[in-house]
């Protein structure tokens, strides 16, 4: 309700600083996240060892790496982000959303506790060298530490300088094994998928006199997809430049967000109200709108494929 948002670079539904009618409300879901963090910590501790690697995953859990060190009974400095874990652990967390600009993250009235929980790992993992740049000048601008760009004897290290220690920043893209997706395009599973769709949308294969464009869409219904202004968009297509109502296609499916019940819910019923405006004006031939759970079963990669 506030850190995912935030994380998305837009500025919570609920006032940051928890006054107002919030007074209660988002200190109470801090301390359930700090709760959070410390049962899984306390697990961890209770099973580390000598040369152990702990690999932490994404903003559920940014205040690990440092109830991990809290709990290691060692002297400790300011917030606990020097304290000793056993000889050659390391803690390695990445984040698998985007980090804000320092400007948004200065919203989060918790901020200085997560960076410092972020900083207690060895290493510190993001999707994309801006997400990191925005990590090391907050940590500048709220923590006054200083950053290193390029160091280590090839270079391209970046790193922060912390009481004595570095923490290491690292920059992994997300992308596809293009090998791999062409070999699992030309599976039989793939092909018969391809025309039990063609079969389903009455669609021509391409080249077929008349056989419409196809564009295909696959989203989850919570509102950082954007599949409401994705639909808008297409009616808005359809509607500024007919030539396109008998040559386009949009089969677009949406999946419901699990964490996210409500979102998904009302996300649905603006969706099918779109697609419904959408098939009075221009035919049911121009738009597929399915979700899974309801129209489909399931979702597969043979099917995401085709």
């Amino acid at each position: 309700q506030v850190l995912w948002p935030l994380l998305h670079n837009q500025i919570p539904d609920r006032p940051a600083g928890g006054r107002g009618a919030d007074g209660k409300v988002v200190p109470s879901l801090w301390k359930a996240y700090v709760t959070i963090n410390e049962l899984f910590a306390a697990e961890v501790r209770r099973t580390l060892r000598q040369g152990d690697m702990v690999w932490v995953h994404n903003y559920h859990l940014l205040l690990v790496p440092a109830k991990i060190r809290e709990g290691s009974g060692k002297a400790a400095g300011p917030a606990g982000i020097d304290r000793s874990i056993p000889a050659n652990c390391i803690i390695s967390l990445f984040l698998h959303t985007p980090y804000p600009s320092p400007e948004i993250w200065r919203v989060m009235p918790y901020r200085t506790q997560l960076l410092q929980g972020m900083l207690a790992a060895n290493v510190v993992g993001f999707h994309l060298f801006e997400y990191a740049r925005h990590f090391m000048t907050s940590c500048r601008r709220l923590l006054g530490l200083g950053e290193k760009v390029g160091a280590g004897p090839a270079g391209g290290v970046l790193s922060i300088s912390l009481q004595g220690r570095q923490v290491t920043l690292t920059v992994s893209h997300v992308g596809i094994d293009r090998d791999v997706m062409l070999h699992r395009l030309r599976q039989s599973g793939v092909e018969q998928q391809v025309q039990a769709m063609r079969d389903a949308y009455g669609l021509a294969p391409p080249g077929t006199k008349g056989a419409r464009k196809v564009i295909g869409g696959l989203e989850m219904l919570n509102v950082l997809q954007g599949a409401p202004l994705k639909l808008l968009a297409y009616e808005e297509l359809l509607r500024s430049y007919p030539m396109w109502r008998a040559r386009l296609c949009l089969v677009q499916v949406c999946m419901p967000d699990p964490a996210r019940p409500d979102d998904s819910s009302r996300l649905s019923e603006e969706m099918r109200a779109t697609a419904k405006r959408i098939h009075d004006a221009y035919g049911h031939e121009t738009l597929h709108y399915l979700e899974v759970g309801t129209e489909l079963k399931s979702w597969g990669v043979n099917d995401r494929l085709a």
